[in-house]
C-alpha cells in the first residue's frame, strides 16, 4: 500500500470542456448507499487532468484518459464489494481506491490488468470488461499487462465506522460508460450532498423470486412508461450466457426467465432499457 497526499496530485492540464460533473477528484460523486449507480458517459477527465505516482500496480507514472471520482463514508463496520460492468464488455477498466488518513490518502486497492499494447486481443480478453471487489478475491493489486493469474478482481473492502474512500475509474478504450453494482454488510453514511446520487426509482427491481433458483426465476419491476427491456444474465467472470427481449407496460412488471440449463453458480442478472440499467445478484442451484 501507498501513502499520497491529495491535496498535491501533479495538475499536469487544464480542461475547458469537462464532460461530467463527476471526473475530478474534488468534485467526485458521493454513493448514499449500496445498489446500482449509472455513469452514461466517461469522456474525457474532467477540469484538470490529474496524474498518479507510485502507484502499486503500474510500472512509472499514470494518467486519467476517460474517468469518474466516487468517494463514500462508512456509517457501520463491514465489507464493500462492487461489480463494474462496462456498457462495452471488450472495454479495458482500471480503478484506484484510497483510504483517507491523516497523512493524505493511502491507497488501498489498484487494478490495472488490461490491454497489452501490441498483443492479439485473446492474449488478454480475460482482463477486459467486467471488475470490481470480490469476496472470492485474495490479491489487493493487478498490474498492468495481463497475467495468466489475473481475474480482473480484487479482495473485498473491510471497513470500519467512519472510515472514508475515494475511487477513480478509468475507461482505458473509449468514454462508454458503466454500471456499478455496489454490495456487501456495510452500511454507507448518507449525508445531505447524497439526495442529488439517490437511484431513479421509476425503473427499479422489487424482487427475484425464488433465489437461490433451480428452474426459472421471476423478476419483479416497476417503470413509469412503456419501455422495451432488455435482461441479461452475466457470470462472475463477466460472461453473457442468456438474454431476452421484452416490451412492457407503465406500473408493476413481471419476467419469468427459465434459468434451467444454467449450470449451478452464482450470476449477475442486468435487466435495462434505454435510460438505465439494473444489476442484482442470484443464485442457481
Amino acid at each position: 500500500m501507498r501513502t499520497i497526499f491529495i491535496l498535491l496530485f501533479a495538475v499536469c492540464a487544464y480542461n475547458a470542456h469537462s464532460q461530467n460533473a463527476h471526473q475530478d477528484l474534488d468534485n467526485a460523486r458521493i454513493i448514499c448507499e449500496k445498489g446500482v449507480v449509472e455513469i452514461n458517459s466517461m469522456e474525457g477527465f474532467g477540469d484538470y487532468l490529474e496524474t498518479f505516482d507510485n502507484l502499486s500496480c503500474i510500472q512509472g507514472n499514470a494518467h486519467e484518459t476517460n474517468s469518474t471520482w466516487f468517494s463514500w463514508t462508512c456509517l457501520s463496520a463491514g465489507t464493500l464489494a462492487f461489480i463494474i460492468e462496462p456498457y462495452d464488455p471488450t472495454n479495458d477498466i482500471d480503478f484506484i481506491i484510497y483510504k483517507k488518513s491523516l497523512e493524505g490518502a493511502e491507497e488501498v486497492r489498484c487494478m490495472a490488468s488490461g490491454t497489452i499494447l501490441n498483443a492479439k486481443q485473446n492474449t488478454f480478453e480475460n482482463c477486459l470488461g467486467t471488475t470490481g471487489l470480490s469476496s472470492q478475491s485474495f490479491d489487493k493489486i493487478e498490474m498492468e499487462g495481463c497475467e495468466f493469474v489475473d481475474d480482473n478482481f480484487l479482495k473485498y473492502l473491510s471497513m470500519e465506522a467512519d472510515d472514508q474512500f475515494y475511487m477513480v475509474v478509468n475507461n482505458f478504450n473509449s468514454a462508454e460508460g458503466m454500471s456499478i453494482l455496489f454490495e456487501g454488510t456495510a452500511e454507507l453514511s448518507k449525508i445531505e450532498a447524497c439526495k442529488e446520487a439517490r437511484l431513479d426509482e421509476a425503473f427499479s427491481i422489487s424482487s427475484i423470486l425464488p433465489n437461490p433458483a433451480e428452474d426459472y426465476i421471476q423478476i419483479a419491476f416497476q417503470v413509469s412508461e412503456n419501455r422495451e427491456i432488455t435482461t441479461e444474465v452475466f457470470s462472475l467472470s463477466g460472461n453473457l450466457v442468456l438474454r431476452e427481449f421484452t416490451s412492457v407496460q407503465p406500473g408493476s412488471n413481471h419476467i419469468k426467465l427459465n434459468i434451467e440449463n444454467l449450470p449451478s453458480a452464482s450470476y449477475i442478472l442486468k435487466v435495462k432499457s434505454d435510460e438505465k440499467s439494473l444489476l442484482e445478484r442470484f443464485s442457481k442451484i
